[in-house]
């Protein structure tokens, strides 16, 4: 969905509001930087409860 529409969003973001469009864009993207980190974590966090443990043979 990201990769459909980003573009779309931002050539109108960009087009569209001139200057404070790219100010806007300009604080998105440390915004979007600073969040991968935590994002990551979590998402990690939650792929280490889901794996379960093999069953022993026996």
């Amino acid at each position: 969905m990201a990769r459909t529409l980003g573009p779309l969003v931002v050539t109108s973001l960009l087009l569209g509001w001139g200057t404070p469009g790219w100010l806007l864009l300009g604080a998105l993207m440390p915004a979007a930087a600073c969040a991968m980190g935590p994002a990551a974590r979590r998402a990690a966090g939650r792929a280490e409860r889901t794996v379960t443990e093999p069953a022993l043979a026996g």
